[in-house]
């Protein structure tokens, strides 16, 4: 990912880094090319947490990914070069026998990861260790919001907000329920005394 996604330059076979985009340029230098080691994200965390703001990371998958998928086919060609086929195959994000042909809204191919190859799930998790791992360092703990229920505060969060709703329907539920039945109740004293009156009237008839 560093050595190849995480530099554009003027190269069409996107072999040694992925094409120009949003006025990056034809060279491999800033800005355009570049990423965050694992030690600034970490300053970054400190930074924020020094100032009372939780940083949340996103993982945008399985699209936007055309510089992951471009970086490993870099390190698939690198390890098949080597002899090393099982080591080639272990992080491959798109399929060689896939002949799909799609064009993403920012004219680019190959921008999607194929969730059908077994290695995908295997990139994702090791990408979402690291950066929980980049989390853990510097007693900054704030975590990685993969999994909604991870934690046992969002675990009673979740009973308390299932409790509420119940009421709060419950009392919706009620509200009507009493409206129609006294609304048909008066309804129902109007046409009694509609009547009697009519009865009233024929009788002075």
């Amino acid at each position: 990912m560093t050595q190849v996604g995480s530099n554009r330059g003027s190269d069409l076979g996107e072999t040694y880094s992925i094409l120009p985009y949003l006025g990056s340029g034809p060279f491999h230098t800033v800005p355009g090319s570049g990423y965050y080691t694992i030690e600034d994200y970490r300053d970054i965390l400190r930074h924020a947490k020094s100032r009372f703001v939780e940083v949340i990371p996103e993982i945008d998958l399985p699209g936007h990914s055309h510089a992951a998928i471009r970086s490993m086919e870099a390190r698939y060609r690198k390890f098949v070069a080597a002899g090393n086929l099982e080591a080639a195959m272990g992080y491959l994000l798109s399929d060689p026998d896939d002949q799909s042909a799609y064009l993403a809204v920012n004219y680019l191919r190959n921008t999607t990861i194929n969730l059908c190859v077994p290695t995908a799930a295997r990139f994702t998790a090791t990408v979402v260790a690291a950066i929980t791992d980049a989390h853990k360092v510097g007693r900054v703990t704030a975590g990685v919001y993969n999994d909604y229920f991870c934690s046992g505060l969002n675990f009673y969060l979740f009973i308390y907000l299932f409790i509420y709703l119940f009421i709060y329907l419950f009392i919706i539920y009620l509200f009507i329920y009493l409206f129609i039945y006294y609304l048909f109740g008066i309804y129902l004293l109007l046409a009694c005394l509609l009547f009697i009156i009519y009865l009233f009237i024929l009788l002075l008839a």
